[in-house]
């Protein structure tokens, strides 16, 4: 594995990381890597996230309240996914739905992979 360096890194994200790890049961060395691997190498997730901000724009709802987005999912669930992007956390649900959808982050309750 490469290392990495950062400086100058605010007081306050180095004190939401270590609050992130005493939250996790990690250390802090161990919560960084998560996050990183979380945010760099989870593109496919980030991207419907991003992707419903910019059709949120232009929304198209039919009866059952189903946003014109590329998933098909309803505006209440993808707001539930954006959310657990934004705060890196897995989305435990029975939506199959979702869970076909958003399968980087959508989880049966029990099947959640521990970190």
């Amino acid at each position: 594995m490469a290392t990495l360096t950062v400086r100058n890194v605010p007081v306050k994200v180095v004190k939401s990381l270590k609050t992130l790890a005493r939250r996790n049961r990690r250390s802090m060395e161990q919560e960084v890597r998560a996050v990183l691997e979380q945010h760099v190498g989870r593109t496919r997730v980030t991207h419907p996230a991003l992707l419903f901000r910019l059709v949120s724009l232009e929304r198209r709802h039919d009866d059952e309240g189903r946003a014109g987005t590329p998933s098909g999912a309803a505006v209440y669930d993808t707001l539930f996914v954006e959310l657990a992007v934004q705060r890196g956390l897995p989305l435990v649900t029975l939506d199959r739905n979702v869970l076909k959808t958003f399968p980087e982050i959508a989880y049966r309750p029990g099947s959640v992979p521990s970190s």
